[in-house]
């Protein structure tokens, strides 16, 4: 992967004021989201297979011919196929949920969840690109490749934005921290979050909807009907 173009990380913005805990170890998944505190693990997937099966040419094979669906709420995101921007060649970020068994075998072993897992979603993109300020279900996000800086906004301040880095709205709640290659991100539960990236990251995230969420029943109705096995859930918030 190109690793001469890359962003110097930045301390945390006037913005916010927050530090994210740091840990070294998977929590318990469930105790996390009823918690309800986002969490970065270091270092947890330094051994993963993921680091050396994941060049640009076994992407390419893998999930190349994947289509980019537009995003009306992000105008920005890499269009075509994922083949078009492996390894990026344009300031663009390329966003797509893709079959589980697909990266199965990069994968490390991830603690179980109750509840419902949906499709990972594998992202790749170019330094200074990155997700708009959005929220959703809680996520677990491991990045592979590069470096990301995240933000995150509570659910009491959380809103969506198409401002770089959720824009210069002061929001004292919110916290901030750099991922490096190896580690993973937890978000919990409606926590809105954007991150920049600082160099070209590959990273795969997980949402999941816990059997406590108000949702689960409409999910888990409508995972039954259209039989995803695990991991390919296609409902969408």
């Amino acid at each position: 992967w190109p690793r001469g173009h890359h962003i110097a990380p930045q301390g945390p913005h006037e913005t916010c004021s927050g530090q994210v805990e740091e840990m070294d170890v998977w929590p318990d998944l469930d105790a996390f989201a009823a918690r309800g505190r986002p969490a970065i693990l270091r270092g947890v997937l330094r051994s993963s297979p993921a680091y050396e099966m994941w060049t640009p040419e076994f992407l390419h094979k893998a999930v190349g011919s994947t289509p980019l669906l537009p995003m009306h709420w992000w105008p920005s995101a890499a269009k075509g196929e994922l083949g078009d921007h492996i390894p990026p060649r344009q300031q663009a970020n390329a966003f797509v949920n893709v079959p589980m068994e697909v990266l199965q075998s990069g994968l490390p072993s991830l603690p179980e969840v109750s509840g419902i897992v949906r499709a990972p979603q594998l992202a790749i993109g170019w330094p200074g690109t990155g997700a708009p300020l959005h929220t959703h279900f809680p996520a677990k996000a491991l990045l592979f490749h590069g470096r990301k800086q995240w933000r995150l906004v509570p659910p009491s301040s959380a809103h969506w934005s198409l401002d770089v880095f959720g824009g210069q709205q002061v929001v004292p709640e919110a916290l901030e921290v750099t991922q490096h290659a190896g580690d993973v991100v937890l978000v919990p539960d409606g926590w809105a979050h954007a991150t920049k990236l600082l160099e070209t990251c590959v990273s795969v995230s997980f949402e999941w909807i816990p059997t406590g969420n108000l949702l689960f029943g409409a999910a888990e109705w409508q995972y039954q009907k259209w039989s995803h096995p695990v991991g390919q859930s296609s409902l969408r918030t």
